[in-house]
């Protein structure tokens, strides 16, 4: 390698700061002072005329309330409550490998002044998957509390395969009609 001279190192000492410089320059005018022109025309607007912010921040607020009691009512409308059930049973069946076999009506009376809705359900699998799935309802929110639990075997006759059952009944209860 050749060695540069003081007067070359200072040649390319001067060219990178000059790079460096335009460097700086080109994206100060394309970003920077787009940016900073926004910016305090901004703070301009909002400190002129405060109500005019706190109109259209109200304006936005009621427009989202409208969407979510839209959406809400949507929700509601096309899933009833046993449909939900189903959906959400059918969820966890599916994660812990179990198999929902029955899962009838609901039951809905008036006792006491309360009204209280009644799900029986009834899953097929093996033991621990079909604990899982008791744990997972009864630590879920929104879908009841397990009033009864009961294990059974079911046999096949075309198959002839003993199969474990296990029943459960879901109660939730409510001051107003579901």
């Amino acid at each position: 390698m050749r060695k540069l001279s003081i007067k070359e190192m200072n040649n390319r000492q001067y060219l990178f700061i000059v790079g460096c410089l335009l460097t700086l320059i080109v994206c100060y005018n394309f970003a920077i002072s787009n940016t900073l022109l926004l910016y305090s025309e901004c703070k301009i607007i909002a400190n002129s005329n405060p109500m005019i912010a706190k109109q259209e921040s109200t304006h936005i607020l009621s427009e989202l309330n409208k969407l979510n009691s839209l959406f809400e009512e949507y929700i509601a409308d096309t899933l009833t409550v046993h449909e939900n059930l189903l959906d959400e049973m059918d969820s966890i069946c599916n994660v812990n490998h179990c198999k929902m076999v029955s899962f009838p009506e609901t039951k809905l009376y008036y006792e006491f002044s309360f009204w209280v809705m009644s799900n029986t359900m009834e899953f097929e699998g093996n033991y621990f998957n079909l604990l899982k799935v008791l744990h997972a309802i009864e630590y879920s929110r929104g879908k009841g509390k397990i009033n009864s639990c009961s294990f059974y075997v079911k046999e096949d006759l075309f198959k002839k395969i003993k199969k474990l059952r296990m029943k459960v009944i879901i109660q939730n209860i409510s001051n107003q009609k579901f």
